[in-house]
């Protein structure tokens, strides 16, 4: 799971080339104590997640308004997709699971655990049931309509990054999501004139 964070850290150099009005933090992996006492709040952490802080971080924040820098470089069909702002930690995954789920919302499923929480009130979950696929899932808080993201939250994790995490709003995830797929694919022409509008490299550098 490093191997995320250290390609998150790779984007924030490349986006701060065309928006300097951007702020990143990535903690230190998460210490086995830390999980403990995670746990004695959030029982029910997703063994995935669990990796996830242990491996790569405890924290991860990202915050980048797409300004008219960025957009006028995109293609017009693409001008929709917003920057980013995010929050994976221990104290978030905390406050998330506390109120999961919200009050008066569709998210009924008791196996769907929150991953990130947007201010629209949408969440994107993941199913934390051993017996079921751990797919990562777009849920509108409103209409409960769901949009499929990845079948586990590494597979979600890793093509996001690599965009430089839009979103996670429904409109700036949508475009790089393959239905046949029933996921982000980087092979999408909306991917790839994304990428080459912001001048991400490839994973291999070039």
């Amino acid at each position: 799971m490093r191997h995320i964070v250290d390609l998150l850290a790779r984007r924030f150099v490349e986006l701060r080339r065309v928006s300097r009005d951007l702020s990143i933090t990535i903690g230190r992996p998460a210490r086995k104590a830390d999980i403990h006492r995670l746990k004695r709040t959030v029982p029910a952490l997703p063994p995935e997640l669990e990796a996830f802080f242990l491996e790569a971080s405890e924290n991860v924040q990202l915050d980048w308004p797409a300004g008219d820098e960025v957009l006028t470089a995109l293609p017009r069909d693409l001008r929709g997709v917003t920057g980013s702002f995010f929050e994976i930690s221990l104290k978030e995954t905390e406050r998330l699971a506390a109120h999961w789920p919200p009050s008066g919302s569709r998210f009924g499923a008791k196996q769907l655990f929150p991953l990130i929480e947007m201010m629209t009130g949408d969440v994107i979950v993941c199913v934390n049931d051993p017996a079921l696929p751990a797919t990562v899932t777009f849920v509108d808080h409103e209409t409960g309509e769901v949009l499929q993201l990845s079948d586990s939250i590494k597979s979600f994790l890793e093509p996001w990054v690599a965009l430089g995490c839009p979103g996670p709003e429904r409109d700036a995830i949508e475009p790089f999501i393959n239905p046949a797929a029933r996921g982000l694919d980087l092979t999408l022409p909306a991917a790839r004139q994304w990428t080459a509008a912001l001048g991400f490299l490839r994973r291999d550098g070039s």
